[in-house]
């Protein structure tokens, strides 16, 4: 993963797939690039097709800084070509 901003997320999958994950507050503010992240299906599920389903904390020093998740979005393959190096999950 590669946090972008505080509300931006990229995300690297099964089958060299990229996502983008929009939090709706600042929650990935203070993150750093060796942060790791929690994340776990919400609500016991294992199938992911919402933003809700998927629950979402940054470990920091400070402890578990909870997201909430906006919207996820899966990039064509032009859109991750052209990412950022910096941004590259």
């Amino acid at each position: 993963h590669r946090v972008a901003d505080s509300h931006t997320l990229y995300v690297s999958m099964a089958h060299n797939e990229i996502w983008r994950f929009e939090m709706t507050g600042a929650c990935l503010g203070g993150a750093g690039p060796g942060d790791p992240l929690v994340v776990t299906p919400a609500g016991g599920g294992s199938l992911i097709c919402r933003p809700i389903d998927l629950d979402i904390k940054v470990a920091t020093l400070g402890g578990l800084s909870p997201c909430l998740l906006n919207s996820m979005t899966r990039l064509t393959p032009q859109e991750a070509a052209v990412l950022p190096r910096k941004l590259r999950p």
